[in-house]
């Protein structure tokens, strides 16, 4: 196959960057410079936001026959941020205390950095 196009991607992500009112996410950059990408499955980017908003998903990733989660992605606050950047970061902030919604979840990171066995907290669907 014909090398991957990397200076014309570079070139088109430069001047999309660049360009009057660009503000969005990396994500939403590279779907528009790589339209026709395939997805990954969702233990490669688990999103720690499944944990509370769709827990089967989260309960699934974690599933040994799908292989485990793989990425545990922070999107918004970060189990490192300080109370008042968690609460600048994370939109859900409003809704309720994101340190105490996601403390199982921070916890994995808290975990690893400290070395310790690592267990991804499954979400018990009774009670959501």
């Amino acid at each position: 196959p014909p090398p991957f196009p990397f200076w014309r991607l570079y070139s088109s992500a430069s001047a999309t960057l660049s360009s009057p009112g660009w503000n969005d996410t990396e994500e939403k950059l590279l779907n528009r410079l790589l339209p026709s990408w395939l997805g990954l499955p969702p233990r490669f980017n688990l999103q720690k936001r499944a944990y509370h908003h769709a827990p089967a998903a989260w309960n699934d990733a974690l599933q040994p026959d799908g292989g485990g989660a793989v990425v545990l992605h922070y999107v918004g606050g970060k189990p490192w941020s300080s109370r008042e950047d968690l609460e600048a970061l994370d939109w859900e902030q409003k809704e309720a205390d994101v340190a105490e919604r996601y403390g199982e979840v921070f916890g994995v990171w808290r975990d690893v950095m400290q070395e310790r066995s690592v267990g991804v907290p499954r979400v018990p669907l009774a009670k959501v």
